[in-house]
């Protein structure tokens, strides 16, 4: 069975992945970054003339520079963690717009039901209280009817 999505290396954007035109994946393919790759690191050529604080953190760069390109030197890992954000933030920001709405939206139905439970609960009570007048009043007349 061939593969549906296959790796190449065009002139545009190298090294996308390849599906039918046309297709839903393919347009969804052309949202994400190509691939691209990653220079080999060098430390800066004016290490030690910089203040103590530069060096810090010109330092802590070429390591985790030299770290990202001893782990993927074509760049493969910093286009997995492109599309990782890029997916998270389609997939978190209308959560974030809509949560609370729904929330809002829960809260005036809770609400509402509240309300109703308590109308219908005094009601009740009148519709209760009402009865035991009604039958305090039929004993009274039975009584004076004697």
């Amino acid at each position: 069975m061939k593969n549906s999505c296959e790796i190449v290396q065009s002139n545009s954007r190298s090294h996308v992945p390849r599906f039918p035109p046309g297709s839903i994946l393919y347009k969804f393919a052309q949202l994400f970054p190509a691939i691209e790759s990653i220079e080999k690191p060098a430390v800066d050529s004016h290490l030690e003339s910089l203040p103590w604080y530069d060096r810090v953190a010109e330092t802590m760069r070429y390591i985790l520079l030299k770290l990202e390109y001893g782990l993927s030197p074509k760049g493969h890992l910093r286009w997995w963690m492109k599309i990782n954000l890029l997916l998270f933030l389609l997939m978190s920001l209308p959560a974030l717009l809509f949560i609370p709405l729904l929330l809002i939206v829960a809260g005036a139905f809770v609400s509402i039901a509240s309300m109703t439970l308590t109308i219908l609960m005094t009601l009740l009570k009148i519709m209760g209280v009402i009865a035991v007048l009604t039958a305090m009043l039929g004993i009274f007349l039975r009584l004076l009817g004697r």
